[in-house]
């Protein structure tokens, strides 16, 4: 199984050529460009001795994130799963957080958050004890103070922990410098490949929880006309 995965739901973009449970190359960079990134992409091919159509499909973060990132990972998505006609598969960017935290530290019981700026975090608590992470209830955005986990003890991963610590949430361990990448996505697309849960190019959407971001420009409130 081969494929491509694509994130930039911290603002910044990874790519991962995976195989078979391995990663074949990584690319990353925190300026992030269209061409740029095709660029990488075909670089991680040609070294690979690889071409489009060896692959399976590809995988990429979904959201929630930051709203130029998602759009970006999502047209390339799509552009490259037109051009090499390739199974779309969608990730979560908050159970590719969880799963950086149990992979690099063995945490099971994990709350991913990642900061959503305006006094408010996107989060979401997973369970990490079998393949993939177990979603324990709905992701969320919500303002710090009112962030409540289920019962129980939880290791935190993300910006977001960090400022639910400073809020005064405890967890039994931290790291709040990890954030969703392309590796992780990679792992949990070839997962979601493997069961047959894929996507048609024209399916992929950005899921941003803060939906007044998405509204389209028709909808918004205007300010009454003055009499």
């Amino acid at each position: 199984m081969r494929l491509i995965a694509i994130d930039a739901a911290p603002a910044k973009v990874s790519l991962c050529l995976w195989q078979d449970r391995r990663i074949l190359g990584d690319w990353e960079s925190s300026r992030p460009h269209p061409g740029r990134v095709m660029e990488a992409l075909i670089d991680l091919l040609h070294k690979a001795e690889l071409e489009f159509c060896d692959l399976d499909a590809v995988a990429f973060g979904r959201g929630p994130g930051a709203f130029t990132g998602l759009r970006l990972a999502i047209a390339l998505a799509q552009g490259i799963g037109l051009g090499g006609n390739l199974a779309l598969v969608a990730i979560s960017d908050l159970a590719a957080l969880a799963w950086r935290a149990h992979r690099a530290h063995g945490w099971e019981r994990i709350v991913a958050a990642m900061d959503a700026r305006q006094g408010e975090i996107y989060w979401a608590c997973y369970e990490c004890s079998g393949q993939a992470p177990l979603l324990c209830g709905n992701e969320r955005i919500d303002r710090i103070a009112e962030v409540v986990p289920a019962p129980g003890a939880w290791a935190g991963a993300g910006s977001g922990a960090l400022l639910l610590n400073h809020a005064g949430l405890a967890f039994t361990a931290m790291d709040a410098d990890l954030v969703p990448d392309a590796s992780a996505v990679a792992w949990l697309g070839a997962l979601e490949l493997a069961t047959g849960h894929v996507l048609r190019a024209e399916q992929a959407c950005p899921v941003y929880l803060r939906d007044r971001v998405a509204e389209p420009r028709s909808r918004k409130r205007h300010k009454p006309p003055l009499n």
